[in-house]
């Protein structure tokens, strides 16, 4: 019999010992999850199994956060940069740190560049926020050589500049389609240029004033003086001739050549009255025609016409 009580006795507390754990393992799990606490400071640095420094995350200036990563021989190859007005900046480099990519985004727009060994930008590619975009391919004194830029409107150019930065060439396609080409001296003044237009082609030359000396067209070819006032046009349509004007710019004498084989010789006074005329029609008859100030023939011949 007391061995009976005794081993009741012993199941008695075995049963409570597993009530009392039970028990503790339902208020766990009543209990609301703890949140992990975060890691802060103002910087972090990261290492390989080497000891050497990989990736450094702190604060530049004490307003930009900057994330480092470098590469096994501790040379910086990768920046990211995030600056206190919002504007971001990351850089890829090759080894030594020196030649690569950037990428940034600014309070006007995005851009990238490409830098050289010696840092310096050999191109670039940008997007203003107000949807204008361009790039940009320098030499290697860091000097703009090739520019093409895409404005709001439509209108394209692409631009050479010579080694003093100066535009030299633009090749423009404008808003309407028509595309144009300008050629500039040493100065930057345009010295001839070629336009395509919805009425024809027309190529022009231009003195060092800006004024334009000779204007080619499909059917026409006028040349001017320093006051850009047309001087000489050969015309070649259905109707040939030759112009030609006075100081003013007035035209004083004209020499055409009909469909029907007439040619004709007209001068001018300077008010711009008819004061003779010769003609000789196809047929080969000729006439001549003297006027007096008030434009009235005065002579002619044969007198019969």
């Amino acid at each position: 019999m007391r061995d009976h009580d005794a081993r009741l006795r012993r199941l008695e507390r075995g049963a409570a010992a597993a009530l009392t754990v039970f028990g503790a393992l339902l208020l766990m799990g009543q209990l609301p999850p703890q949140k992990a606490r975060g890691v802060e400071g103002e910087s972090f640095v990261l290492r390989d199994a080497q000891g050497t420094v990989r990736a450094v995350l702190g604060m530049q200036d004490g307003t930009t956060v900057a994330l480092t990563l470098k590469s096994a021989a501790g040379e910086d190859r990768v920046a990211l940069l995030v600056r206190a007005d919002g504007t971001s900046l990351m850089r890829a480099l090759d080894r030594g740190g020196r030649a690569g990519v950037e990428i940034g985004a600014r309070t006007d727009g995005t851009g990238v560049t490409v830098l050289d060994r010696g840092g310096r930008t050999r191109a670039a590619m940008a997007v203003a926020n107000d949807g204008r975009a361009g790039v940009t391919l320098g030499e290697s004194s860091a000097k703009d050589r090739v520019r093409l830029s895409l404005a709001t409107g439509g209108a394209g150019g692409l631009s050479f500049l010579d080694g003093a930065g100066v535009e030299r060439a633009a090749l423009t396609a404008h808003d309407d389609g028509a595309p144009s080409l300008a050629l500039a001296d040493p100065s930057g003044t345009v010295r001839a240029s070629a336009a395509v237009t919805g009425d024809g082609a027309a190529i022009a030359v231009h003195g060092g004033d800006r004024k334009t000396g000779a204007v080619l067209t499909a059917t026409a070819l006028t040349i001017g003086e320093g006051s850009g006032r047309p001087r000489l046009t050969l015309r070649g349509d259905n109707a040939p001739g030759v112009v030609l004007s006075d100081v003013g710019g007035r035209q004083r004498a004209t020499l055409d050549v009909a469909a029907d084989g007439t040619t004709r010789l007209d001068l001018t006074d300077p008010s711009g009255r008819p004061r003779a005329a010769m003609t000789v029609t196809g047929g080969g008859n000729p006439t001549i025609v003297l006027n007096d100030d008030a434009a009235k023939p005065i002579f002619q011949a044969p007198r019969d016409r």
